[in-house]
């Protein structure tokens, strides 16, 4: 897997407490920074996977998201048989709740996706979490889904490590 595909951006909606300023570094938050020194190290893509994932779950279960996070992460992959990217992807993916995009998310969709000038793909993904009940939508796309948004809160990884 190129350090492209392992930047790649994971929108899910995440139930998790709030990390304070002025704790001691959280468990995910030394999750997060054992996974950028692997990255670094130039470690393998499943062991990296393995320490994020691993970090999220013991501090944020119930990880959801988008069914349509499976054409977005599987698409590239598998038009270019990449065999072992599609297995870690899809050992990720397996990790997820992922949620059907019913009539109630769709219409939500198309309010958030107005609201903030969202591409339907983003649209869906955000108001999967929201209607999912997530507290937070982590998301590497300050882009596209900037602070202003209110319904949920935007949490970018590196804000994690605070």
């Amino acid at each position: 897997m190129t350090r492209e595909s392992q930047a790649a951006e994971v929108r899910t909606g995440v139930r998790s407490p709030t990390i304070g300023r002025d704790e001691p570094p959280a468990p995910l938050a030394l999750g997060q920074q054992r996974a950028l020194e692997l990255i670094a190290s130039g470690a393998p893509l499943p062991e990296v996977l393995d320490t994020i994932v691993m970090a999220i779950e013991r501090n944020a279960p119930g990880m959801r998201g988008s069914v349509l996070l499976l054409p977005e992460l599987l698409t590239k992959p598998l038009r270019e048989g990449a065999t072992d990217e599609l297995t870690e992807l899809g050992a990720l993916l397996g990790r997820l709740d992922l949620r059907p995009v019913d009539q109630a998310t769709a219409e939500l969709a198309t309010a958030l996706g107005a609201a903030y000038r969202l591409r339907a793909a983003d649209a869906v993904h955000l108001a999967t979490a929201v209607n999912a009940g997530a507290d937070r939508f982590i998301t590497n796309n300050a882009a596209d889904f900037p602070k202003t948004i209110t319904e949920i809160d935007i949490t970018y990884p590196l804000e994690l490590a605070d």
